[in-house]
């Protein structure tokens, strides 16, 4: 036993004082993003104040992150929204769903005909999603990436029709 145990604690000294090195543990520098993420929120956000009107409703998905929300003057919003995915039930009462912080397909869906302007990541921009909004909303330029590290992190803006 004892040799086997000299061996296991060598075994985890060395993996130890090897893992941090770039031969065991290291990062592949060359695919390490170094892009200021939160300079893109900055960015996307004015650019957003400028397209938002205060009091607007706001139809958010635009990933994990509603930082560029905080730039917009006075707008409502759907809080369950922002915590994207993760507050997404299938089915249930969508008015227990809400008041719990959840939403869902019926919640989105009444969001949709509410809302005055959505806010959609480019990931999220489908063709199901564009035959939903058909006739009810004008797409308008999208925004650059909110993570500039994250290919379909774009924002694609739709403006209701009036």
């Amino acid at each position: 036993a004892a040799p086997g145990f000299l061996l296991l604690a060598l075994l985890l000294a060395a993996a130890g004082v090897l893992g941090p090195t770039p031969l065991f543990g290291g990062v592949m520098e060359e695919n390490a993003c170094r892009a200021d993420v939160i300079a893109s929120y900055e960015t996307v956000g004015a650019q957003l104040d400028e397209i938002i009107p205060a009091g607007a409703r706001v139809y958010w998905r635009g990933g994990l992150s509603p930082a560029p929300l905080l730039y917009l003057a006075d707008i409502r919003i759907y809080p369950p929204q922002l915590n994207d995915g993760y507050s997404v039930r299938i089915g249930g009462d969508p008015q227990e769903l809400y008041r719990m912080g959840f939403w869902n397909a019926e919640l989105s869906r009444q969001w949709l005909n509410e809302a005055d302007y959505l806010l959609v990541e480019a990931r999220l921009v489908s063709d199901a999603f564009k035959e939903q909004v058909a006739g009810q909303y004008e797409e308008l330029q999208p925004l650059g990436r909110t993570d500039p590290c994250r290919a379909g992190s774009e924002i694609h803006i739709y403006r209701r029709l009036q």
